[in-house]
């Protein structure tokens, strides 16, 4: 599943998730855990409920969740089993009620701790891009002597646009799942993923897929493509791409570009901010509509 079981929204806004299980599924298993969190930590909703009725499980989800700390951001205080239901509804509705969430219990009582707010979706998507933009620029400077710096930033955001557009894609269900997924353990992935672009050209009339004679006839290892696409997938990824807000995503990709790729004599690459981001003091961010 791509969404949620149950979301709870105030004035249109989701204050919690709740994913329902059967009460076959073990509630201490890393991968529902791992989904339920994911769907908090993309939308940046504070608190998902695991539920397979028997048990009732929260988790904080602001920040980054691991697949392998499962236990990570349970909040033991409201972790019942159903024979508690009873003994505890008043703590459960005047914590998780229409009226107690409206009324700023939620927040009171399950407070946003200083450490998740370190790893949130935008900080953790904008360094997992960064580090990807890093890594193709030097493999590419690597790999193809003759371009130039310009053509170097050039090539990187247009294979690195390509990717998430598509990850988006399939997460909205615009596209069928694990497209890329299925390259990860061929050969000569980036010219099978030409081919891919080339089929998505004809159905997405934007600049993204456009012909662009210079990332044709690029070499790129496929280790180094096979690591980016693992990471854009369940368990390495905790991106649910349909659930991250769009001015978040807004937000990432602003500060994304106000990095740039440059090269040393020996044309080896590194990443730097911009001059005149830097002069600016940082990106200037576009307000929540």
């Amino acid at each position: 599943s791509t969404r949620p079981d149950y979301r709870f929204l105030i004035d249109g806004k989701a204050r919690f998730f709740v994913e329902a299980k059967k009460p076959s599924v073990k509630l201490t298993d890393p991968v529902p855990i791992f989904q339920a969190k994911s769907y908090g930590f993309s939308s940046k909703v504070s608190v998902v409920i695991l539920t397979d009725f028997e048990e009732f499980r929260p988790f904080r989800t602001l920040a980054r969740p691991k697949f392998d700390r499962p236990l990570d951001g349970l909040i033991n205080e409201f972790d019942f089993t159903y024979e508690r239901y009873v003994d505890e509804f008043d703590t459960l509705y005047g914590t998780f009620s229409r009226e107690a969430v409206s009324a700023g219990e939620l927040e009171k009582r399950i407070p946003t701790e200083k450490k998740e707010a370190s790893k949130t979706v935008d900080k953790e998507f904008l360094a997992d891009l960064s580090a990807w933009q890093e890594e193709l620029a030097k493999n590419i400077a690597l790999r193809n002597d003759k371009l130039t710096v310009t053509e170097i930033n050039e090539a990187v955001q247009r294979i690195l646009d390509r990717m998430i557009f598509l990850r988006i894609c399939e997460d909205k269900q615009i596209e069928q799942s694990e497209i890329l997924l299925s390259y990860k353990d061929k050969d000569d992935i980036y010219k099978k993923l030409l081919k891919e672009f080339a089929r998505l050209r004809s159905k997405y009339n934007g600049l993204i897929f456009n012909e662009h004679k210079l990332t044709e006839n690029l070499a790129i290892d496929d280790k180094l493509l096979k690591d980016i696409i693992k990471n854009l997938y369940l368990p390495y990824s905790p991106y649910r791409f349909n659930e991250i807000p769009i001015e978040i995503l807004g937000t990432i990709y602003e500060q994304y570009l106000g990095k740039v790729i440059t090269l040393t004599p020996t044309h080896s690459a590194k990443v730097e901010v911009k001059p005149e981001v830097r002069k600016a003091g940082g990106v200037f961010y576009t307000p929540q509509f």
